[in-house]
């Protein structure tokens, strides 16, 4: 039963695993305190993630269950990874910890909402993978200039309000 379902599974499923396994290890990394491991994790994860896309697109091989992992996927790496790396570096206060349950709530809010439109070509809000980037930016700057912590609340908040937004974003044809 197993082996009938891994069997499965396709090379842009595979790719989607990866990012979610590159997420988990940057979530590992964040928690073990380990202060750049999860910046290049969750770039990978990015990686796999336009890969991943790339390839279904290519091999015409979109589908419901691909889609559904690719969120599940993008919830861990880029939503979960994110919201840790701030919480763990901020000395686990209570504004991070609200701060980064907002964040991963909007995550998973915006996720589900990206797979039930029916528009294609667009996107509505800010896209989880440019959130979690513009949220390590000003994570690894506050953290380069001994700036005030507040910035990361800031940014994860930030991220929040946009991803849930309904302001439209053309896709890019990559």
């Amino acid at each position: 039963m197993v082996f009938q379902t891994l069997r499965r599974l396709n090379a842009k499923d595979v790719l989607t695993l990866a990012n979610a396994a590159s997420g988990l290890i940057a979530i590992a990394s964040a928690v073990l305190a380990y202060t750049f491991a999860p910046f290049f994790f969750i770039l990978a994860a990015g990686f796999f993630d336009f890969m991943d896309g790339k390839l279904a697109r290519r091999n015409k091989t979109a589908n419901a269950f691909g889609r559904e992992m690719d969120s599940l996927a993008d919830v861990i790496s880029f939503g979960v990874a994110p919201a840790i790396l701030v919480i763990v570096f901020s000395f686990r206060d209570p504004l991070s910890i609200l701060a980064g349950i907002a964040y991963v709530t909007a995550a998973v809010i915006r996720l589900s909402m990206f797979n039930l439109q029916k528009e294609t070509g667009v996107y509505y809000g800010l896209p989880v993978p440019v959130a979690a980037i513009s949220v390590l930016i000003v994570f690894y700057a506050t953290l380069f200039a001994f700036a005030p912590m507040y910035w990361n609340w800031l940014a994860l908040f930030t991220a929040s309000i946009l991803m849930i937004s309904r302001f439209k974003i053309r896709k890019p044809s990559l």
